[in-house]
């Protein structure tokens, strides 16, 4: 019915719901989001989170509400290419052979590479 709305999320309970009803869920990393206003279920876990129909309109939602020094620090160094850090030879989550079952998805068997 709407692009986007906030909730909270401390150990799933708005990804999960999200992902039910077949929409977006994002928890945003502990402090890149003021929790000023919100009643945590637990203080060190909970945070705001973006309900959204698309990835594109949670990420904007996202941007929207970053802490100001955050946005200079975060987002500046992901802008100038931080992320050329990470070694080339870092690997993570990767399955054993014989692990990846795509029951007949073409598509993400195609998108999906292991060396």
């Amino acid at each position: 019915m709407v692009p986007l709305a906030l909730g909270t999320d401390t150990a799933g309970s708005g990804r999960v719901p999200a992902m039910l009803n077949n929409i977006v869920g994002l928890k945003p990393s502990l402090g890149l989001v003021s929790p000023a206003g919100v009643v945590p279920a637990c203080r060190t876990l909970d945070c705001v989170s973006v309900f959204a129909l698309t990835v594109d309109d949670a990420m904007a939602a996202l941007t929207a509400m970053v802490r100001p020094r955050w946005r200079r620090s975060v987002f500046a160094a992901a802008a100038a290419g931080a992320d050329e850090r990470v070694s080339s030879s870092l690997k993570l989550g990767v399955p054993r052979d014989g692990q990846l079952i795509f029951f007949g998805d073409k598509a993400s068997e195609a998108a999906t590479t292991t060396h």
